[in-house]
């Protein structure tokens, strides 16, 4: 969670200091207003319900709040090297409570929640960390000027199928070196969010040329994933930059029983043949 005490903020709020954690100067010795956001879902993946709870706390002076937002926000690169957030969720207080006056020792707090999109974005595969940012970010507003936001990172597993095809990977020889979430889209192919995420592999049993080293990108939807393979080249960002790609379906009434080693060794098998058409 991402605490925040707010100085200077609120009914008597003392001087304009900053926002600085442990610092009473702004307000003497008055313990300050705090906002403190509490994401209560466990194990979020795409598609659920995320539910979570706002604790606005008056301190010594009292908290007025205007309005606040939530928002599930992605950290991104584009395919031009330039760092990006879009935002994946806007999730809703309970009852459309959106401002709340909080009076000196007292608290009050608001719930919130909302559907996490099919696309969102994975950062935990396995019980591993992908390395992809997420974040939850609550923004209040008091005294229709001050703006205060609270951050508090988001983790989203990889729903079953999700899981299932990275498995399959792994089986044949593969090790995940790193994920990153790339702003870009893949032409012809409807995507609602504007970025990628994809999965550089490795298999250092395989020769250089014999595909040791390849790029998974998968679109999770609502009926199942759509799953991109091509061989890996970092030095390039751009989907139409990169190696051709080749792509199969997997659907989630087929988790457990469809053979998806057998869709990748086919993938795989087909690469070398659709890089020489390229060249």
């Amino acid at each position: 969670m991402g605490l925040r005490r707010l100085f200077g903020f609120g009914r008597a709020g003392g001087g304009g200091g900053g926002e600085s954690a442990g610092d009473g100067a702004g307000a003497g010795d008055v313990e300050p207003p705090e906002i403190d956001a509490v994401i209560t879902t466990v194990d979020a993946q795409p598609g659920q319900w995320l539910r979570g709870e706002v604790a606005f706390r008056g301190g010594g002076t009292g908290l007025k709040v205007d309005r606040f937002d939530v928002r599930v926000m992605a950290k991104y690169m584009t395919w031009q090297g330039i760092s990006r957030e879009d935002e994946v969720a806007r999730l809703s207080p309970v009852g459309y409570e959106t401002s709340a006056e909080v009076a000196p020792g007292a608290e009050h707090r608001i719930g919130f929640g909302g559907r996490l999109p099919w696309e969102c974005p994975i950062t935990e595969l396995g019980g591993r960390s992908t390395g992809v940012d997420l974040s939850v970010v609550t923004t209040v507003e008091s005294g229709g000027a001050d703006v205060v936001r609270d951050i508090d990172f988001l983790h989203v597993a990889a729903p079953p199928l999700h899981e299932a095809v990275m498995d399959a990977f792994f089986a044949e020889g593969y090790h995940r070196v790193e994920a990153e979430l790339i702003g870009d889209s893949v032409p012809y192919v409807e995507q609602r969010r504007p970025y990628l995420q994809t999965y550089y592999l490795e298999d250092s049993g395989r020769k250089a040329d014999d595909l040791a080293q390849i790029e998974a990108t998968v679109l999770n939807s609502q009926v199942g994933a759509l799953v991109f393979v091509r061989r890996g080249d970092r030095d390039r960002i751009g989907w139409n930059e990169k190696p051709p790609a080749l792509s199969f379906p997997v659907a989630h009434h087929e988790l457990g029983e469809a053979d998806l080693g057998s869709r990748i060794r086919e993938a795989l098998a087909d690469l070398p043949g659709l890089d020489r058409l390229r060249r």
